[in-house]
């Protein structure tokens, strides 16, 4: 039942068009209040003006009607005159609880007013400027207004009664505060009450709301409620689209992707030295002593006759110059001739396939691919209990891994360098908290995600290194595809080539490594895949904290912007706690946001 104050200002009516009221042929109709309320056992006025090109016309019949009134509800007289000043007033008894409509009709012109019956009390209001607050120097006066039926979350602060709704006076205070009391508020009905600090342009530079259900006022009682005001700034609230810049490259597991992919040609007679290194080590069954790891055995035997004749013929390695190695193989062994790995690097033929050429740019990419992840998200701002609170839904959408400097052809067209993380699986990718408003800024609470930073530059990877190139981008089998690059003179390749060529050195017969090729290449491949891995994080693996200006750059009062991208003293800012499995990151991020 909605809630009044039956008492008005008669003298300040609208006299044009108003809520409920027709434009007869010169006159206009209109109720004073919209809604009116009263309590049970009282007998309820409800006025009408009446007009005629704004000016009130007097000495005119209006007639009454009741719409919808239930058993109990009379009108004292069905017609009246209109006084001086163009009112009329219907008195109604009503001696139930009930809501209704009171029609007025004069001539051709005809009004409606809500009314509502029922158990009412009242509510005193005393505002006062929050500890926070620094709006009492630039305030005039405060305004309190009582709104019924409706939450503060539905009350737009720079037009809150949008033309209706509004019940009760709008009282003015001054600057120093003071008390306001609403009388006849309806005990059953949700209303909000709001009070705004206004400055001498009229614009609130502090408000205050709070919801007033009916069920805690004291019927035929008074309730007091102070309510705190807080400083304005351009309202947040709606969804926008956060572009934010991580740089990740000091994050312990970039060097771990990075020694992957580089092994793959870092030295001379790579990747025919590693391709060897995987097939020797897969002679012999993988034990907790000498898995499959690529690192042959070092004891004797350890890989099988094979697998020590090979051995015998590896390349030496090669010295530094301040006398240290660093596991590359020359292309003789230690009796002088050919090593092993130089026939291996002939199958590849001169001049060398341009994927073997391309490995050292795959390499820098994988060094770089953390570099920098530029993360597209939504972000949902809705309004909270108070004004300078807002309850926030943050959703991670997007990766680009592109950010860095690509070595290969800058004007190259990378079809898929955006990996959208719902696609990934990732179990929380949707994160809820809670900001706050001050001195124009807007503080978002930490919250965090599932982001899996690992998992997402994989995926990422296989499309900028490889695919970009004309490459296969699947991963694990990439080892498989190079060795398929490998050919004897009679046309055999990848492991065919590699049994065909080694195992007559190895006083083997044919067939000796074809097995052990496909499992030495198979854990490359694994290797490969798997150098992402320690970027991953258990759980929730991504934590973030922002702040951001709230740029209205529209002059609507609402933000448009957080942070303004083209001041770099304005950016937002992240506060980032990446979670791997190498430990933990904590390190300052820019972000942008703009309204959807």
């Amino acid at each position: 039942m909605p809630a009044a104050v039956v008492a008005a200002v008669l003298g300040a009516a609208c006299a044009g068009d108003g809520p409920g009221s027709v434009t007869g042929t010169n006159q206009v109709l209109a109720a004073v209040q919209e809604t009116v309320g009263f309590r049970v056992g009282q007998t309820g006025s409800v006025p009408f003006v009446l007009t005629s090109n704004g000016v009130p016309v007097p000495n005119q019949k209006v007639t009454f009607a009741l719409l919808d009134a239930p058993t109990g509800v009379m009108l004292t007289d069905n017609e009246t005159i209109t006084d001086v000043d163009g009112i009329a007033i219907a008195s109604i008894q009503a001696n139930v609880e009930a809501m209704f409509t009171v029609q007025a009709t004069s001539g051709a012109a005809t009004a409606e007013a809500r009314v509502g019956v029922g158990t009412l009390g009242d509510v005193q209001v005393a505002p006062f400027f929050a500890p926070s607050s620094h709006a009492a120097s630039e305030t005039t006066n405060i305004d309190v207004l009582l709104l019924d039926g409706m939450r503060c979350k539905d009350v737009p602060l720079e037009n809150p009664t949008n033309g209706q709704h509004i019940v009760g006076r709008e009282f003015p205070l001054s600057p120093s505060g003071g008390t306001v009391e609403f009388q006849d508020v309806a005990t059953d009905a949700m209303s909000a009450i709001l009070a705004r600090a206004l400055d001498r342009n009229s614009a609130p530079v502090a408000a205050g709301c709070v919801d007033l259900p009916g069920s805690a006022l004291l019927p035929e009682g008074l309730v007091q409620v102070s309510l705190a005001l807080y400083d304005t700034v351009p309202d947040p609230t709606g969804t926008f689209t956060v572009t934010s810049s991580l740089e990740f490259s000091t994050v312990a597991a970039a060097g771990a992707i990075a020694a992957a992919w580089r092994d793959l040609s870092d030295c001379p007679l790579d990747p025919a030295q590693l391709w060897l290194d995987c097939t020797i080590d897969a002679l012999s069954p993988a034990t907790p002593d000498d898995p499959l790891d690529c690192v042959p055995s070092g004891v004797p035997g350890g890989e099988g006759p094979v697998g020590d004749a090979l051995l015998a013929r590896r390349g030496t390695l090669i010295v530094g110059p301040v006398g240290t190695t660093a596991g590359c193989r020359d292309v003789r062994d230690v009796a002088g001739a050919i090593s092993v790995d130089a026939l291996t690097m002939g199958l590849y033929g001169s001049p060398l396939p341009q994927p073997i050429v391309a490995l050292p740019a795959i390499a820098a990419d994988a060094a770089h691919i953390l570099d920098v992840v530029t993360l597209i998200s939504n972000l949902d701002v809705s309004a909270g209990d108070r004004p300078d609170r807002f309850f926030i839904t943050h959703t991670l959408e997007t990766a680009n891994f592109s950010g860095y400097n690509l070595t290969m052809d800058p004007n190259a067209i990378i079809p898929h360098d955006a990996v959208t993380l719902e696609s990934l699986g990732l179990p929380v990718l949707d994160a809820q908290t809670t900001a706050t408003t001050a001195d124009g800024q807007i503080f978002i609470a930490e919250h965090g995600f599932t982001f899996r930073l690992g998992t997402a530059a994989r995926e990422a990877f296989g499309w900028i290194a490889l695919d970009s190139r004309k490459l296969p981008r699947n991963l694990a089998g990439f080892p498989a595809f190079l060795a398929s690059l490998a050919q004897t003179d009679d046309g055999n390749t990848d492991c065919a080539a590699l049994d065909e060529t080694l195992c007559p050195l190895a006083g083997a017969p044919n067939g000796c490594l074809l097995s052990a090729c496909t499992d030495g290449l198979a854990a490359l491949g694994a290797q490969l895949a798997a150098s992402f891995d320690p970027a991953d994080g258990p759980g929730i693996d991504l934590h973030l904290a922002g702040s951001a200006l709230l740029i209205d750059a529209t002059g609507t009062g609402m933000t448009h912007e957080l942070g303004d991208s083209g001041d770099r003293s304005k950016v937002a800012h992240w506060s980032v706690d990446l979670r791997t499995r190498l430990g933990r990151s904590t390190f300052d991020a820019s972000f942008n946001a703009l309204r959807n």
